[in-house]
């Protein structure tokens, strides 16, 4: 009798444990999550000390940044780069030609839900020497970060092809929608208003830019991202490209061909089908958006050198 209770504890306990890790009779509960939220890409800060708030000439000097992709979007090789600045090259000879360094960053997922897979760079000035004609020298140090980053969204839109006084139990009805949270990229679609006009469906979307930087872009793909916190031109900033625009599995028009943002950092798109319209009553279907852009964003910190009498 003992051993018929204790196989029976057994196999409920078997069968508890297993309705728990599949949610239920044949329903797993180990979905994944969307983690395309925020506004955020590579985000930087100065390791503490480095560099130090006072040296004295003649001492080395060591700066360290420590960063992590906050977005979507994996960095991969020859998409980032940072650029140590703003400090004079007389009195830093080496940093003044060793000051570039290439950067890769995973963007967050299941697997990295927070970014908090970090990296860093380092920059090192063996020996700092200032004029003897003054007790000490400021110095700031900048650092920018240029990348090249994509925002992708596929939110779900009604396509309504029934254009007679038939009265239909329709599953959805055509409306605008609004893409609150972003999409995990500095670069957020905010807006689609759709009309259907005839046989054309027609999407205006719109953009902005939610970033504490700067876009810009200067060729197609992730190149022409190189120095541009020197070579940034008037024309190339506030600029991205619509690098996909589904309906389904059907390519969307879109026009114009560049893409501009406005000094609020919006601007918009018109993207539309002529063919897409193929089915007989209304439905569900998802449009998918990819953009492409190059980011810029920069951190600032202060140094004091201070002569020594000693050296």
């Amino acid at each position: 009798m003992y051993k018929i209770v204790k196989f029976s504890l057994v196999f409920i306990f078997i069968f508890l444990v297993g309705c728990t890790y599949w949610g239920g009779f044949g329903s797993r509960r180990d979905y994944a999550v969307d983690y395309a939220r925020g506004n955020l890409g590579i985000v930087m800060r100065f390791l503490p000390n480095t560099p130090p708030a006072e040296i004295y000439n003649g001492d080395p000097v060591d700066i360290m940044v420590e960063f992590s992709n906050k977005g979507t979007y994996d960095i991969t090789n020859g998409q980032g780069y940072f650029y140590l600045t703003g400090f004079d090259d007389r009195y830093f000879p080496h940093l003044s030609y060793d000051n570039t360094r290439t950067f890769e960053a995973p963007g967050i997922s299941e697997f990295n839900p927070y970014g908090d897979i970090y990296g860093t760079v380092s920059f090192r000035e063996d020996r700092v020497e200032i004029p003897q004609e003054v007790p000490y020298f400021d110095q700031t140090f900048k650092v920018t970060a240029c990348y090249y980053y994509e925002t992708y969204a596929t939110p779900k839109v009604c396509i309504d092809t029934d254009y007679t006084n038939t009265i239909q139990d329709k599953v959805c009805e055509v409306h605008d929608l609004s893409l609150a949270g972003g999409q995990g990229a500095p670069v957020a679609i905010t807006r689609i208003e759709e009309n259907i006009i005839g046989q054309r469906v027609q999407f205006k979307i719109f953009f902005k830019n939610l970033g504490g930087g700067e876009v810009f872009y200067k060729g197609s793909g992730p190149g022409g991202i190189t120095n541009c916190h020197t070579d940034l031109l008037r024309d190339e900033y506030n600029k991205l490209s619509l690098e996909e625009a589904r309906l389904a599995e059907n390519t969307l028009t879109c026009k114009p061909d560049e893409i501009r943002l406005d000094e609020r950092g919006e601007g918009y798109i018109y993207c539309y089908c002529e063919t897409c319209l193929d089915f007989g009553e209304n439905y569900e279907t998802l449009l998918t958006l990819r953009l492409g852009y190059g980011y810029r964003d920069s951190i600032y910190t202060n140094m004091r050198i201070i002569r020594s009498i000693f050296v």
